[in-house]
């Protein structure tokens, strides 16, 4: 563990530094039916229900859509509005996407799926389905504006059932028809995400360097499985709102051993012992996928390729009747391999999450033209993240 020391202290200090930072960050607030503003954290259940914790408390309260008029978090107001569902009004919470003269809401869902909804100047309310017929609702309600841009924008061959195509059509229908009146948009600070990671594994090599010339002995095979641990940091730029883009830069290492056993023939009947130390930097870059999302919790699928950089790779060959070792020492050596994983995604406040991996990480190092030697790893990682 001596060789981790300072690096986990250089990481707890990062842990600190950005807790402080995302501490910094002006606090969630709701707004009751008195217009009273409470400061503090919220915590989202649903689109009806969140928990709130008042500032300097530790008891969370439970407020549901009927209780408030909004609440704001992530830099994003969510409001209460009534929408029918199965011939009732029912009060629920409702993500503003852009406002001004037409307003344009998004309602999410236990599952994830989102139903956009549009809030008229008359202030009523009005779905948008998820099908073709939603445009035939913009062509509808959309009747103030003539110009030739917001014509072509609406034209049926241009439709798409998504939020950046529905905020283009609101924002321009409303620089049009009030060219004078701010259109808000807000700023979703969701986008991307950062934070540090440890992680502990099991590591192997399969070494097949040896050209097999030797008649007595073959050192190529699998190494012994070993224990090790690995730290480092992420990124994690959100490309939609179910699809990620994870940066990792990690420091690995790995120690082991194989007896390579000698042929009969040989005059010596004394085995060889084969080491590996190898001590690198990846950076894997994947593409994840939230699964599913209940109870607070988010199941994360992950794969993509692996660059790296060797900068230790030794090989050391030893016997009792040798007068030294015999070290072989590869240096510089950059490495290509993929990465799998599942893993969990906690929100543990408004500014951090908690995240779980189980990763399979493979990378080969190339040695003669048609020799590579690959190591295989299974890898628990607990991940801080950030919100910027």
């Amino acid at each position: 563990m001596k060789n981790f020391t300072y690096p986990l202290i250089f990481l707890v200090s990062l842990c600190l530094f950005f807790t402080s930072k995302a501490q910094e960050k002006s606090l969630d607030y709701i707004i009751t039916l008195n217009n009273d503003t409470l400061r503090g954290e919220i915590f989202e259940l649903n689109n009806t229900t969140i928990n709130f914790r008042s500032q300097g408390e530790k008891i969370k309260k439970t407020f549901n859509a009927n209780q408030l008029k909004s609440y704001f978090t992530f830099e994003i107001n969510n409001n209460v509005k009534k929408l029918h569902f199965n011939g009732s009004e029912t009060n629920v919470f409702v993500k503003e996407l852009l406002t001004g003269y037409v307003c344009l809401y998004e309602l999410s869902h236990p599952n994830d799926s989102l139903q956009f909804y549009l809030e008229l100047p008359q202030k009523n309310i009005v779905f948008l389905p998820h099908n073709n017929s939603a445009w035939a609702v913009l062509r509808t309600n959309l009747l103030e504006c003539s110009s030739r841009y917001f014509e072509t924008l609406m034209a049926q061959s241009n439709y798409q059932y998504s939020e950046v195509y529905f905020k283009q059509i609101v924002k321009n229908y409303n620089l049009c028809v009030k060219p004078h009146e701010q259109v808000y948009e807000p700023r979703n600070t969701l986008k991307s995400s950062y934070g540090i990671l440890l992680g502990i594994g099991v590591t192997n090599w399969n070494y097949t360097f040896d050209l097999g010339t030797n008649p007595f002995y073959n050192f190529n095979g699998q190494l012994s499985n070993e224990l090790q641990t690995n730290f480092g940091l992420f990124y994690i730029l959100n490309i939609r709102k179910k699809l990620s883009l994870e940066l990792d830069l990690m420091y690995n290492q790995y120690s082991g051993y194989r007896d390579v056993p000698v042929s009969s023939f040989a005059t010596s009947s004394e085995s060889y012992k084969l080491s590996i130390t190898e001590k690198y930097i990846n950076m894997p870059i994947l593409l994840t996928y939230d699964i599913v999302s209940k109870f607070g919790f988010k199941l994360i699928g992950k794969a993509g390729p692996t660059i790296g950089y060797d900068f230790t790779f030794d090989e050391t060959k030893s016997r009792k009747d040798f007068a030294s070792d015999l070290v072989v020492r590869r240096l510089n050596t950059m490495f290509l391999g993929y990465g799998l994983g599942i893993g969990i995604e906690k929100k543990i406040s408004p500014k951090m999450n908690l995240n779980i991996d189980l990763r399979f990480s493979n990378h080969g190092i190339q040695d003669e033209v048609t020799h590579v030697g690959t190591s295989n790893s299974f890898q628990l990682r607990v991940g801080l993240g950030f919100h910027k």
